[in-house]
């Protein structure tokens, strides 16, 4: 994304509607921030909502765990006679 695109009020909201949807709460002050540092945050919260997503796919699928335990760990060793 370019930042130079856009408006600073573009910017603005949707920083604010990242935000919102990252954390639950829009922030209340944009005065003392730089475009630049709006568009850091932006990309921030792009990646932040991108990691939550993953997240959220990996703990809706019941299988998800099978990747962090290793094939060896499910051998039967127990006998019955």
């Amino acid at each position: 994304m370019s930042i130079e695109n856009y408006s600073r009020e573009d910017l603005i909201s949707l920083l604010s509607d990242l935000q919102k949807e990252a954390w639950g709460f829009r922030p209340k002050e944009f005065d003392f921030m730089s475009t630049a540092q709006i568009g850091r945050d932006i990309e921030y919260f792009t990646n932040l909502l991108k990691e939550q997503a993953e997240e959220a796919k990996e703990a809706a699928d019941p299988n998800a765990w099978k990747k962090y335990v290793s094939d060896s760990e499910f051998t039967n060793n127990l006998k019955i006679s």
